[in-house]
């Protein structure tokens, strides 16, 4: 969703994660002919807090066998950590 994307980067969010493959659609329902996985993106927002300015946090990178729902976790406790 391109307008989704613009939105978040418009009101200084960042892409912390793009979870390959983590959504299966019904192929009825599928925007894209023949495809039917598609990517999750994350975006995270400073809020202001600490004194790194705006220094974007650093992105932690899970094992390449960990599951999307792990990856989508390890995601939401970086960000809690922000």
């Amino acid at each position: 969703n391109m307008g989704a994307i613009r939105f978040y980067k418009g009101h200084a969010f960042a892409l912390a994660r793009r979870l390959a493959n983590f959504y299966v659609l019904p192929p009825e329902n599928c925007p894209e002919t023949g495809r039917v996985r598609y990517d999750a993106l994350l975006f995270v927002r400073r809020t202001g807090r600490g004194d790194d300015g705006d220094k974007p946090p650093p992105v932690r990178r899970a094992r390449a066998a960990a599951s999307p729902l792990a990856l989508l976790s390890h995601a939401w406790d970086a960000v809690w950590r922000l």
